[in-house]
């Protein structure tokens, strides 16, 4: 809306005010980028493990699809980590503003050692974000539910959580020491599809 405003006000003017235009508005838009203190990335770092998991109630999400999927969702987006050279890729500059706008998200440009820190890939797609754990009840269990029994892979189940939300069910059950919904390995493993599909 800014930008049309922008446009209709050079609309009688010569293609440089045009371009002048959209320089403007693209400055208006800037992602407020900042450099994170080693306690974040530390506490960034240690959320490869459950524990530190439940502790501090959050997750990591590793990759550009399952990020563009939970910021469909309701779920919470509070840091996001990225290098240059991703913040350079088309549609990058935008879901990061996306997430500024949307949740008030903090964007760290990194390099590519302390994303390796973050990250649990050997190869990390140079993205990384922090979420807030949503916690479901029984209700929000609804219909055809998936039970999952001694699910320890976390690609296994980030697979059937895939499948699961493809085929509309309802929820998903983790029983027996299935493996944490929230490991960082199982919600790459589901392309995003946990976060769209309640589980307990």
């Amino acid at each position: 809306m800014i930008k049309s405003k922008i446009e209709e006000f050079y609309e009688d003017k010569n293609f440089g005010c045009i371009v002048h235009a959209n320089v403007i508005y693209s400055v208006m838009q800037k992602v407020h980028m900042q450099k994170p203190h080693q306690k974040t990335l530390k506490t960034a770092a240690s959320l490869q493990k459950k524990k530190y998991r439940d502790i501090e109630k959050k997750f990591l999400i590793e990759g550009i699809l399952p990020l563009e999927e939970a910021l469909r969702s309701n779920y919470r987006i509070t840091e996001i980590f990225f290098t240059h050279e991703v913040s350079a890729k088309p549609g990058i500059r935008d879901l990061l503003r996306s997430a500024e706008n949307k949740y008030g998200a903090a964007c760290y440009e990194i390099s590519d050692r302390e994303l390796r820190k973050i990250s649990c890939e050997k190869t990390p797609q140079g993205i990384a974000a922090i979420a807030e754990k949503n916690i479901f009840s029984e209700k929000d269990l609804n219909g055809n539910i998936l039970l999952l029994d001694k699910i320890r892979d976390p690609g296994n189940a980030g697979t059937l959580f895939r499948i699961a939300h493809w085929f509309g069910l309802g929820g998903i059950v983790m029983i027996n020491e299935s493996v944490d919904v929230c490991n960082p390995k199982t919600v790459r493993a589901s392309m995003g599809s946990v976060f769209h599909i309640p589980y307990s």
